[in-house]
């Protein structure tokens, strides 16, 4: 199920209590991957109290799309207790950056996911423009259609 709003998501523990709430910010092309899934159980190894509010599962959302996607992320990041993040290709791209920076503006926790360390982070972050981070994807994009072209040869 899909919650419409972060008020609707449910949080509660299988003993009832409410659970605290991790907001888990990460690239797209890592949405649904091998990657994402062993960091989400590195986050629920590391933060067992946190429930994770992973941002991929609401895509094609319809209240996200009318919202606009960084602003509903801004909404579920309010209704959470803290933040986790990663890089990708060790960057921090431009929605992850701004998830970042706004969650610290709120003076929540924020952590970063780096291979098995889990970091503390205090300051704001600097991160890719948005242009920056389309070429990115553009880029891995390419690589990923030329290697389906070469295993169809």
């Amino acid at each position: 199920m899909i919650a419409t709003t972060v008020d609707r998501v449910n949080t509660q523990s299988a003993e009832g209590r409410d659970r605290m709430r991790m907001y888990y910010a990460h690239a797209k092309p890592s949405y649904g991957t091998l990657t994402e899934r062993a960091e989400q159980g590195q986050i629920k190894t590391r933060f067992a109290e946190y429930e994770i509010i992973d941002p991929g599962k609401y895509e094609g959302n319809v209240e996200k799309q009318r919202m606009g996607g960084l602003n509903y992320c801004f909404q579920l990041i309010d209704g959470c207790q803290a933040l986790t993040y990663s890089r990708w290709k060790n960057k921090i791209t431009a929605g992850v950056g701004k998830e970042i920076n706004y969650a610290l503006s709120k003076n929540m926790p924020v952590y970063e996911l780096r291979g098995k360390r889990v970091k503390a982070i205090h300051r704001p972050v600097t991160y890719l423009s948005l242009d920056a981070t389309m070429r990115l994807y553009s880029a891995l994009e390419l690589k990923q259609r030329q290697k389906k072209a070469v295993k169809m040869q």
